[in-house]
């Protein structure tokens, strides 16, 4: 009877130490993982930062990564999925606005020829920024949604979920490229009615300047011309601020 208890206690032992060594690999696994998860998103993300600063061309990322596995694959594929699909659609809205010659709306030797031609060209060039940014903004809200509904279909945890679900509500509120965006739009409606301005009052070129003949064209023109350089400052501190942050991570 003694020895059978003896075995019966030995067994409980070295089943206990079974299953703590079970545990502690299980947790060693898990912590691998997670920091393998983070070596692989960090490689891919410069990745992607390198390839997004040239945007005259689709990114072309392999979002997927043999040193990942389970969840944290599904999880890393999913948000490289959802970065690539943003960053493209923000590129494509560039090369749309290089394509109107939008750089060059206020280039006084284009607008003085222009003038000549009853503005055709300036006219199709704002027609086509605003196509441009309505387009733009109705891709990024339809990849936003598109996103957040395939976090249910991820065989992830409700915490998990929850979180992906916090991550791209916290992604677009802090979005520094939309937020850009937000500012584009407002130098274009004061582009707008700059040339509002340029249509209806007689100007003429001097010294590569634009003058009016009466003085209140020119106070409104001026007040909206600081504007855009106001605005056009605060994307290129956005630009910088956004540059140093990725730096530092990466």
């Amino acid at each position: 009877m003694r020895r059978i208890l003896i075995a019966i206690a030995s067994l409980v032992l070295i089943t206990a130490i079974g299953f703590f060594s079970y545990q502690h690999i299980k947790q060693q696994q898990a912590k691998d993982s997670s920091q393998m998860f983070d070596v692989v998103m960090t490689d891919k993300m410069n990745q992607l930062y390198e390839q997004a600063q040239d945007w005259t061309k689709p990114v072309q990322l392999d979002i997927h990564d043999k040193r990942l596995a389970g969840h944290y694959k599904q999880i890393s594929e999913f948000l490289l999925s959802y970065w690539v699909q943003n960053v493209n659609a923000r590129n494509e809205y560039l090369r749309k606005l290089k394509a109107a010659k939008w750089d060059t709306f206020l280039n006084v030797d284009r607008l003085d020829l222009d003038k000549k031609q009853k503005y055709a060209e300036t006219e199709k060039m704002l027609a086509d920024v605003r196509i441009a940014s309505d387009q733009y903004q109705a891709e990024y809200e339809k990849i936003h949604k598109t996103f957040l509904a395939k976090i249910q279909e991820l065989s992830v945890d409700a915490d998990m979920r929850q979180l992906l679900e916090m991550k791209l509500g916290s992604q677009k509120n802090v979005d520094q490229d939309h937020t850009i965006f937000t500012i584009e739009l407002q130098i274009l409606d004061d582009a707008e009615e700059m040339f509002k301005l340029l249509k209806n009052y007689s100007w003429q070129k001097k010294d590569h300047m634009i003058l009016f003949h009466e003085n209140a064209q020119v106070k409104k023109f001026n007040e909206l011309y600081q504007d855009v350089l106001k605005l056009n400052a605060k994307i290129d501190k956005i630009k910088k601020n956004n540059t140093k942050v990725l730096d530092e991570e990466l």
